[in-house]
């Protein structure tokens, strides 16, 4: 029975190895091919990503339905401009009694009499109205409904890019991390082959134990970095379906070559921000609507003018009244002018109000936009550090694999030791994660400029 160390022990792992590479391969091409491709997860692109999570993100979808709502707001109907058609209609029913004395006609006193019934009373009238003047208030709400709706358009934007923005960060990070992955596993193979030659040696006589544990150890340290690297790679996955809307357990594969050979210039980033950044615009229409108010408050202060037209049926009928019946129908018309006078100082008040929010929008928006170009510029001054980091450690890198191939070369001519090796190969493994974490910055790099500039939907 092998060792409780069976699972991590290089000893047993190397056959395990070549079983994996040599026997896996021959067993599985006389399999059928459907029984071959079902081990295999498909490849997920990062645009297919990226249009499954603006597909079924809940954010966006709940934006979706705003503009939605906000597009039938924009219509006369909402202001109350368009023409009012209502049926007015009342019915009444009621009990009384009553003493009736008249004045004498001659002669002596009349006597009072009493008269005692039920009386009831119907009263149907439609009628139409339309707003003539109403000092151009309908007229503001509807550009004010307007802006609203291309504030919800835009609030629909800003929610795709920011869906954008997570989904092509987490999935950058896991293709960094498979990268890596890829890296350290080069970097095993290297430990395995160096292992193998060691083992080898020692079954020829020379005593070579202690270094083949040393070897070991080295194998077993860069192994649990390879089960962490795994284990970020899946939980990484498991968010992006989540974002997606997926079952979190849903296997794909991911493409890891992003890095754009394109330099990007500042000038035009920064006009674009200008231009087409979301949030600038939705301060900007947030300012239009505080100007809409103030023509609101404005307009209270002018007349209003309606006309309107009816037909009224009246119908009334009381056992306790001289007068035991009355009908009555027939057409109005007529003109219905208000004009404000006084309320205490309220509208004064609000126009005041009004004034001082336009104020307050142009500073916010004035600030959001020195925040937005200060934050641009510390990005592409973060984008040209790592270009130029990367340049360095890819030009450095022929140093290091030619430093270890040298090292290699010593310790099988009996010239150094498994300490220089090793020392040689984790500054080779070293300089190789640098050069993909720096490709991989200059790629998140490029993402949140593309999102500060208005460009991540392009």
């Amino acid at each position: 029975m092998p060792p409780s160390s069976y699972r991590f022990s290089p000893k047993y792992t190397m056959p395990l190895y070549r079983f994996l590479f040599f026997v896996l391969p021959l067993v599985l091409s006389l399999l059928p091919t459907s029984v071959a491709i079902a081990q295999e997860a498909p490849l997920l692109s990062l645009e297919e990503a990226i249009n499954l999570a603006l597909a079924n993100n809940h954010q966006v979808q709940l934006r979706r339905i705003e503009t939605r709502i906000s597009a039938n707001n924009v219509n006369p109907a909402v202001v109350g401009k368009a023409p009012q058609l209502n049926l007015n209609a009342s019915y009444e029913l009621g009990w009384s009694t009553t003493e009736t004395e008249t004045l004498p006609l001659g002669p002596g006193e009349n006597e009072p009499f009493n008269l005692d019934g039920i009386s009831n009373s119907l009263f149907i009238s439609p009628e139409i109205s339309w707003l003539l003047l109403d000092g151009k208030a309908s007229f503001f709400r509807l550009e004010q409904l307007r802006t609203a709706d291309l504030a919800n358009q835009l609030a629909l934007e800003q929610a795709m890019e920011t869906t954008v923005l997570q989904v092509s960060r987490l999935y950058l990070q896991a293709a960094q991390q498979l990268s890596q992955r890829a890296v350290l596993v080069a970097g095993l193979d290297l430990t395995a082959e160096r292992l193998r030659r060691t083992r080898t040696a020692n079954r020829y006589g020379t005593n070579l134990s202690l270094l083949s544990r040393q070897i070991e150890s080295n194998y077993k340290t860069d192994s649990i970095q390879l089960v962490n690297l795994d284990l970020a790679v899946a939980n990484l996955k498991r968010d992006l379906n989540q974002l997606m809307g997926r079952n979190a357990t849903l296997p794909f594969e991911l493409q890891t070559d992003f890095f754009n050979p394109n330099r990007l210039s500042l000038p035009p980033l920064e006009a674009a921000l200008l231009e087409q950044n979301t949030l600038l615009e939705l301060q900007q229409r947030q300012l239009e609507v505080a100007k809409y108010d103030q023509e609101l408050t404005q307009s209270a202060f002018r007349p209003s003018l309606s006309a309107y037209a009816n037909v009224s049926f009246a119908y009334l009928q009381d056992d306790a009244n001289f007068l035991q019946s009355n009908r009555a129908l027939g057409p109005n018309v007529g003109l219905r002018f208000q004009l404000p006078i006084s309320d205490g100082g309220a509208r004064r008040i609000n126009a005041e109000n009004a004034t001082m929010a336009i104020q307050l929008r142009e500073l916010e928006l004035e600030e959001l936009r020195m925040a937005l170009l200060k934050d641009l510029r510390n990005a592409y001054a973060s984008y040209e550090a790592q270009l130029e980091a990367l340049a360095i450690e890819q030009e450095n890198l022929s140093v290091f694999e030619e430093n270890l191939t040298f090292t290699e070369n010593s310790f099988q001519q009996g010239t150094s030791n498994n300490l220089e090796v090793r020392a040689a190969q984790l500054e080779l493994l070293s300089a190789r994660e640098r050069i993909v974490g720096y490709l991989f910055a200059v790629c998140q790099s490029e993402l949140q400029i593309a999102y500060l500039a208005g460009l991540i939907l392009e």
